[in-house]
């Protein structure tokens, strides 16, 4: 097995995780982060072993966006909801 692979077991790893923690912020925190890393591992799979993974690439590359989004959106909304608290 080449090195490229076990990136890709950790990047797995880290979405399987995701679907176990609870709370919003930390299940895309760490599905950001394992996006991340499968990403990688496509780009190093692609380049280096010559895999087929352009659609492992699309996907991680689109959903890091999607889950940055949201992430940043609850962020707003929590500041914005704290602010009318206060008043």
């Amino acid at each position: 097995m080449h090195w490229v692979e076990y990136i890709g077991f950790v990047g797995v790893a880290l979405v399987l995780v995701s679907f176990i923690i609870t709370g919003e912020k930390r299940i895309r925190l760490v599905n950001i982060v394992g996006a991340s890393v499968n990403l990688i591992y496509s780009i190093l799979a692609l380049t280096l072993l010559e895999a087929p993974v352009i659609a492992v690439i699309i996907l991680n590359g689109a959903l890091i966006p999607i889950h940055l989004f949201y992430l940043l959106r609850r962020t707003k909304n929590t500041k914005k909801n704290l602010e009318q608290t206060r008043i």
